[in-house]
């Protein structure tokens, strides 16, 4: 479980409130269409399958032997579940406040609301779920495919950011929860040493 997050009205609760509003006015074309990419709202994909295809891609490009793609799949999928499992813990831990549910802090700032580009889901917001997931898929993936490292974390960090710049995540969410998923991967991949 994530340790938790900073404490309700603090500085540096207020402070992560300042930077979704800031991320939410400085909006660029490519932020959106990473926001739009991994927005999981109707019809599109969860993380979990952008992750399993992104795998799939790979393993074509890479000429993948179906034995080995077979174990990736199955080592990817467990990732994936026990990442959700350690996120939905750590949600209903500490139950948070999404975003836009922060009117208190935003009024005692006398700024503007929050609205943010896609629907907001329905559960806490601290950690987030595409930032473990997706680290945790990036650390597992980069495993079986070391020279692919560099391009499974981009890809996780713009998983990351995009829920920051959606306006559905504080910033502090997407940090914590990615550095928990890269600890849940090398979890993983530790089992699969024994």
């Amino acid at each position: 479980r994530a340790p938790p997050p900073p404490e309700y009205g603090s500085a540096a609760d207020l402070r992560e409130v300042k930077i979704v509003k800031e991320a939410l006015r400085s909006l660029t074309q490519d932020q959106n269409r990473a926001v739009q990419y991994w927005a999981m709202g109707p019809g599109t994909e969860s993380p979990p399958a952008i992750w399993i295809k992104k795998l799939n891609h790979i393993s074509k490009l890479e000429k993948t032997a179906f034995p080995k793609l077979l174990e990736v799949r199955s080592v990817l999928a467990q990732t994936l579940a026990d990442a959700c499992i350690v996120v939905w813990d750590t949600k209903y831990t500490y139950w948070t406040k999404r975003p836009y549910m922060r009117d208190s802090a935003i009024q005692a700032m006398r700024t503007e609301k929050i609205r943010p580009y896609v629907p907001t889901p329905n559960f806490p917001s601290y950690i987030s779920g595409h930032s473990t997931m997706s680290a945790a898929a990036a650390t597992v993936l980069s495993h079986y495919f070391p020279e692919r490292k560099e391009y499974f974390f981009t890809e996780a960090e713009e998983a990351m950011h995009s829920r920051l710049w959606g306006g559905i995540h504080f910033e502090v969410d997407d940090e914590i929860g990615f550095e928990v998923g890269k600890k849940v991967g090398e979890n993983i991949i530790s089992m699969i040493r024994l």
